[in-house]
């Protein structure tokens, strides 16, 4: 399937369940479209404030709902990890090209290469981190400003609180927020921390929180994958061609400096890490049990009796049926 057709498909599949979510909670608690979407995107977000009750009916929805929200997460986990399968081939693709053409006698500078690779994640990190903090500093912003004090509404509303201004709103114990609050929300929301404890209260609070908590929490995710892509880049390289040379010579069993085709195709497989050098070792140590003559060859026969010797028994078995 087209990779773009998954993610509209996950995307609509994500939405038919928060709006399922949104239409219970309207019916069955009497909660209108904002607080119900506001509801229903924590849980989607696994952000959880817990801010607003809900009636014990309600509980045994949340239950069903959320277990069927972890078959749908599963499918979307699945669609990705084979997204990464995907570009991981990319990857040994692109590899291969670029090795096609240093063999051809175009110019290469590994160095230069490997300072493009630190250059663009460490852009691609400044980038990421921009865009997260952006949505910090609308939360600390918006918030500070449209909620400095808020008396709520609907089953959180504070019961005496008067919101005619803000002297009366902080002396009938309406919900207060500084500026320190606001920036302690936004990083504990958009991280899926959601303590609870400092939460969106106003109508317009929670409806651009829907929004909100969406794309920050995305963007939240993003930072954290380019944090991992930079370190990788930037500090795991080294490390990276000190077990090539590791795996070339456990590969080159007679140190004559050279190795075989199927040589070749192990340690591309350790270097683009898709193998454990330690695997390598262990696979040619099976293959060493297995070949009887000792003449570096072994037949299917003998993969199938070390293999698949299971399916000859099922085969017996279905004979004899």
């Amino acid at each position: 399937m087209n990779a773009k057709l998954k993610v509209c498909l996950n995307a609509g599949l994500v939405f038919c369940w928060w709006l399922c979510g949104v239409i219970a909670m309207m019916i069955f608690q009497g909660e209108t479209f904002i607080t119900s979407s506001y509801v229903v995107m924590q849980i989607v977000t696994t952000i959880g404030y817990g801010d607003v009750p809900v009636s014990h009916w309600m509980y045994w929805f949340f239950t069903i709902y959320v277990l069927v929200g972890i078959v749908i997460v599963a499918n979307i986990i699945n669609d990705f990890s084979d997204s990464l399968l995907d570009k991981g081939v990319d990857r040994l693709s692109s590899s291969m090209k670029s090795l096609q053409h240093r063999v051809g006698g175009m110019d290469s500078d590994d160095e230069n290469e490997h300072d493009k690779a630190v250059t663009g994640a460490a852009f691609d990190l400044g980038a990421a981190a921009l865009i997260f903090f952006a949505f910090v500093l609308f939360g600390v912003i918006f918030y500070s400003l449209l909620e400095y004090c808020s008396c709520s509404y609907g089953v959180t509303s504070i019961d005496g609180c008067d919101a005619s201004s803000y002297d009366s709103c902080v002396r009938t114990n309406g919900a207060t927020k500084s500026w320190a609050d606001c920036v302690y929300m936004s990083v504990i929301t958009l991280t899926t921390v959601g303590f609870g404890d400092v939460s969106p209260k106003s109508t317009w609070g929670r409806l651009i929180a829907v929004f909100w908590m969406l794309f920050g929490v995305l963007s939240s995710a993003n930072l954290v994958e380019a944090i991992g892509t930079f370190i990788q880049k930037a500090f795991k390289e080294s490390d990276k061609k000190t077990n090539n040379r590791l795996a070339f010579d456990d590969l080159d069993h007679a140190g004559t400096g050279r190795i075989s085709k199927a040589q070749f195709l192990a340690w591309m497989l350790v270097k683009e890490g898709y193998v454990k050098r330690e695997n390598i070792k262990l696979f040619f140590s099976l293959f060493d049990k297995m070949d009887a003559n000792h003449n570096g060859k072994i037949n299917y026969s003998t993969l199938k009796k070390h293999f698949h010797a299971e399916d000859d028994e099922d085969e017996s078995m279905a004979m004899l049926g």
